[in-house]
């Protein structure tokens, strides 16, 4: 039997921390795509989505037109696991102070934004499996704290785990949706060059 709001609360586990590490790392997810990353079938998948619901870490972003368009629900951080992730030790590191800030804006972003997030998820996903791990992908979220990368960040930077000489090393990603002007991407070019 559920409770309405219990006294008692376990503190959570290392599979709950590691969802809330991957929703600052992507700020957006959604159950098939962390399902894929996690390896591990969906109803397990919401199941722990749904109880970090539950305690106030995350917020579910969904309305009845979602399942007329097939499109799942999304999934981000919200005050409560902003401030976990600022508190633990083994997160601590991870955290940069101005992405936490830009994710209280969370509920309010718009659909294209969400759109843009679970893109990069499925876009690192494909990666990774692609080119059977050998890359170390990092996400615009965690190169926040870097300087040398020039700004706006990529989406997603990828390095060779094992460099070898004949090989590139390192890739910057950038995804862009089709209804963006033309302008951005010569201004982007440009930018890399």
């Amino acid at each position: 039997m559920l409770v309405a709001s219990p006294k008692y609360r376990r503190p959570l586990n290392s599979n709950q921390i590691h969802v809330l590490k991957l929703c600052y790392k992507f700020r957006f997810i959604s159950v098939p795509l962390l399902a894929d990353y996690l390896a591990r079938d969906k109803s397990s998948v919401y199941e722990n989505l749904y109880v970090l619901e539950k305690q106030g870490y995350i917020a579910k972003r969904y309305d009845k037109t979602y399942k007329l368009r097939g499109r799942p629900a999304s999934y981000c951080l919200i005050a409560k696991g902003i401030k976990f992730l600022k508190t633990q030790p083994e997160t601590k590191q991870l955290a940069n102070e101005k992405v936490l800030r830009n994710m209280y804006k969370n509920k309010t972003i718009s659909e294209e934004h969400v759109d843009h997030c679970l893109q990069v998820l499925a876009s690192y996903l494909a990666l990774n499996s692609q080119t059977n791990k050998k890359f170390n992908i990092f996400s615009k979220s965690e190169l926040a704290t870097t300087s040398f990368f020039l700004r706006p960040l990529p989406d997603l930077y990828l390095s060779r785990k094992q460099p070898t000489a004949n090989k590139q090393s390192d890739y910057m990603l950038d995804i862009f949706d089709a209804t963006i002007p033309f302008f951005v991407y010569k201004k982007r070019l440009r930018a890399y060059q």
